[in-house]
């Protein structure tokens, strides 16, 4: 007959998760990470653990009970989800590594703590630039793009429902609206069928010159369904 361990308190638990906590904090802190020499897949697994523990950890470790999402850790944060393009692979029918996605959802849990380096990352490194590549080895198919559906809603429903109006956040509405980028963003949230970040979108400024070019070009683009 297997001997039933002994029940371990619930205080102890919290101990352990706390101490992993602050490793990982500690380790994601450090001049060793966002950086290239690090290989970009042990950041993500670092990143998606560290972010899945806060998540599912209270209360947190006094240390992190107050502004533990400091600006260097959301731009490295976003740095690491992003950099290679493995979020929205060219090949139409490619999806991203699960681990891109995972990090993903995770990201779109806790935007808010990052969103100011998530708008300074996308405007620097013009982040959307990878849509409108993508849009053209698409076919027309935009139907297997939900990784790209969930960063676009992330950064809309995030910048929409934001107070900010910084340099930061002026600068990415004006790349957001550049003629093809704002189309590329378009067509692959109706693609998507993201019907409520599309009106978010229109919303943020409604009057500007590229909306008129880019409802045409999307009354005139032809969407082919998977298969």
């Amino acid at each position: 007959m297997a001997m039933i361990p002994p029940s371990v308190p619930i205080t102890d638990f919290t101990h352990h998760r706390h101490a992993v906590l602050n490793f990982l904090y500690t380790l994601l802190s450090s001049d060793h990470f966002g950086k290239r020499e690090v290989p970009v897949e042990h950041q993500r697994a670092a990143l998606l653990l560290f972010l899945c523990m806060v998540e599912f950890t209270s209360p947190l470790p006094p240390f992190m009970f107050r502004d533990w999402c400091t600006p260097d850790l959301a731009a490295e944060s976003v740095w690491i989800a992003f950099e290679d393009g493995a979020w929205a692979p060219i090949d139409t029918f490619d999806d991203p590594p699960d681990l891109v996605y995972r990090l993903i959802i995770r990201l779109v849990i806790h935007f808010p703590l990052v969103v100011n380096g998530a708008l300074e990352y996308a405007t620097a490194k013009r982040l959307f630039d990878r849509l409108v590549e993508k849009l053209h080895y698409s076919h027309n198919n935009l139907s297997n793009s939900y990784s790209v559906t969930q960063v676009l809603e992330m950064f809309i429903t995030g910048l929409s429902s934001s107070k900010s109006e910084s340099q930061i956040t002026r600068n990415f509405l004006g790349y957001l609206h550049e003629p093809d980028v704002l189309f590329a963003v378009c067509a692959f949230l109706v693609g998507g069928g993201s019907s409520k970040a599309l009106h978010d979108l229109v919303r943020l400024c409604p009057n500007d010159p590229a909306w008129p070019v880019c409802l045409q070009k999307l009354r005139e683009y032809e969407y082919r369904p998977a298969g």
